[in-house]
């Protein structure tokens, strides 16, 4: 029997084995295959940036605020090389369900210094519980000033502008501001001012649901559209990627520039935009130079078209005041010239020219009859007039005694003779 016991424990021994062997050979049970994890499995086959983003939008579930999207940027500068400084270093994601656990939740530990934000007294601080914290007290006390404050930092659904204390008589410029700390997971606690942004990371993780939310949600006629929350994701890392590279794009296009610069800064229609348009080294800038220049008449022109401009730009009766005087002022000068025109008489004016061609036409005459066969170099010509006009000037101005004089007296009394004027006669 004893043998029979040993031979026995032989046997149990060898089907052990075989058991052993059995469960070696078998593969091992294959974790189960989820959006979540598909998401993640993609994510790690890509840069780091893309890394980062899904990382962002696996732990918030919602849309990436301007501020991740920012930081999300720099983190693709970085990687590559576009930016100075080493590149940030994203490690592989986990498709890990403490993402999702109490252990990385996010919670509000402490808001304070409030500044700008309706009439609430500054100086005043709440302090959370980390299970549950209940403000209480009176109608108007500024209970919801603190909510509001929260709710416009998770960038909700139900945001409300977070206005200054409307009783100050001089409003401040400065935007509504605060201190709020929190600790993510087991972390230590961080802190963050919050200065009227909507969507400060990481509080657009937070969700509010008020009387606001009830009246959103309860009202009306609704149509709801039911989306798994994994599959929610994919879409938000879609318009991740799409927000990076507008900021890409952005950068770029403000980089290179591809137009002319000057273009704007022209009308259309004015006869100077081709020649801006195809501004280039065959331009000839003699021709834009002369298109420049701003004529005198252009020039006075200008209060009244600056006067025209500010009067139909704005509706202050002080600016049309202004140009209806500037018109009548136009109008007044227009009418003082056509007076003018009005008073000419035609006919005693061609009487006067034609009486002016007959003196000309004598004294031309008169002048070669007198000095015709005398031996004077120049005579006649345009030196001689000058010469005799400058002495008849000289000999009125005032006495002369020199001999000089006395020949250009007679010189004067012998034309007087021949040519009698009443400036020749007075000599």
């Amino acid at each position: 029997m004893h043998g029979e016991q040993k031979k026995a424990g032989g046997q149990m021994k060898s089907s052990d084995k075989k058991a052993s062997a059995i469960d070696a050979a078998s593969p091992a049970p294959q974790e189960a295959v989820t959006a979540k994890s598909l998401l993640i499995g993609w994510a790690n086959q890509q840069d780091a940036w893309v890394r980062h983003l899904v990382s962002e939008v696996v732990i918030s579930g919602k849309a990436m605020t301007d501020g991740q999207l920012n930081a999300i940027y720099q983190t693709f500068l970085a990687e590559k090389a576009l930016v100075s400084g080493p590149p940030v270093n994203v490690p592989k994601l986990s498709d890990d369900t403490s993402l999702l656990d109490v252990s990385s939740g996010l919670f509000l530990t402490q808001l304070r210094d409030l500044k700008n934000v309706n009439a609430l007294t500054e100086g005043q601080v709440i302090d959370f519980n980390p299970r549950l914290t209940i403000v209480f007290g009176e109608n108007a006390c500024g209970k919801t000033g603190y909510v509001r404050v929260l709710k416009k930092a998770a960038a909700v659904r139900t945001t409300e502008t977070v206005l200054p204390d409307v009783s100050q008589t001089q409003h401040t410029k400065q935007p509504p501001s605060a201190h709020i700390a929190f600790r993510l997971g087991q972390e230590k606690p961080q802190e963050l001012e919050w200065t009227d942004q909507a969507g400060l990371a990481p509080f657009n993780r937070i969700d509010v649901f008020d009387s606001r939310a009830t009246a959103l949600h309860v009202d009306g006629d609704l149509n709801y559209m039911y989306t798994p929350g994994e599959l929610a994701r994919f879409p938000l890392v879609q318009q991740g990627i799409e927000g990076v590279r507008n900021r890409l794009e952005r950068d770029v296009s403000d980089r290179t520039q591809t137009s002319n610069p000057f273009l704007p800064q022209f009308d259309r229609q004015s006869r100077i935009y081709p020649l801006i348009d195809s501004l280039g080294a065959a331009t000839d800038l003699a021709q834009l130079k002369t298109l420049s220049t701003v004529s005198d008449a252009e020039k006075q022109g200008m209060p009244t078209l600056k006067a025209e401009v500010e009067a139909l730009q704005t509706t202050n009766p002080a600016a049309q005041l202004k140009l209806a005087e500037t018109v009548k002022q136009h109008l007044d000068a227009l009418l003082k010239s056509l007076s003018t025109v009005g008073r000419f008489d035609v006919a005693k004016y061609a009487k006067s020219l034609e009486r002016l061609q007959k003196a000309q036409q004598r004294y031309e005459k008169a002048t070669q009859e007198s000095f015709a066969g005398l031996p004077i170099p120049g005579l006649l010509r345009e030196e001689w007039r000058r010469f005799i006009q400058s002495s008849l000037r000289a000999f009125t101005a005032g006495p002369l005694q020199d001999r000089s004089t006395l020949n250009l007296k007679r010189l004067v009394r012998f034309l007087a003779q021949r040519n009698p004027t009443p400036a020749l006669s007075g000599a």
